[in-house]
């Protein structure tokens, strides 16, 4: 996930619409309102959301799948974890 050199940034939660919104040169916020738009539409927005921040590199080039899978638990695992509960959920499909 490295070479699509889409690094999260520093967001609101995770950097996942920061890091989409640098890389595609607009403001953040239309990435995010695009983001909700698609989850109250009933897209699958939040286990999309949850993949990216698994996925991709943050500014320091690291990966939370990578740490994870070397027995490195962060923080930020819960948070992904509780994004992919919410999205099972069928209030949210």
């Amino acid at each position: 996930m490295r070479a699509l050199r889409l690094p999260r940034q520093h967001g609101w939660v995770g950097g996942v619409c920061a890091g989409v919104a640098q890389r595609l040169g607009i403001d953040p916020i239309i990435v995010r309102g695009i983001a909700v738009v698609v989850a109250v539409l009933g897209g699958p927005a939040f286990l999309l959301y949850a993949a990216a921040w698994l996925l991709l590199p943050d500014a320091d080039d690291r990966i939370h799948l990578e740490r994870l899978t070397k027995g490195d638990f962060d923080p930020a695992n819960i948070g992904i974890g509780a994004l992919v509960v919410l999205s099972l959920l069928p209030v949210t499909q």
